[in-house]
């Protein structure tokens, strides 16, 4: 029989997640123009986290971003650990893409 530890990852009341994917404060101009301004958002592991917007509303902007292809202007990015702005094939790596 195997026994799980304390500090296995549960779901439940109380327990903790750790951030997959954390965006604190993210913004890109492009062409002069700011395409993000000032994006927050946390998903824990496990979550299933939907974008949804309009033409324009930044969408694809972020997933660029967290996949490495486009630098931040300001704020901070982390996929599992991994800023993509400094080692972008290994967040792609963590991402499966």
């Amino acid at each position: 029989r195997s026994r799980k530890s304390a500090s296995s990852n549960r779901r439940g009341k109380g327990a903790l997640l750790m951030a997959v994917i954390s965006v604190s404060n993210l913004s890109i101009e492009r062409g002069g123009r700011t395409v993000l301004d000032a994006l927050s958002l946390s998903v824990a592991a496990g979550e299933i986290y939907a974008l949804l917007g309009g033409n324009g509303a930044g969408k694809s902007t972020t997933l660029s971003a967290l996949l490495g292809f486009l630098k931040p202007t300001s704020g901070s990015m982390a996929v599992a650990s991994v800023d993509p702005a400094t080692n972008a094939e290994a967040a792609r790596q963590k991402i499966a893409y």
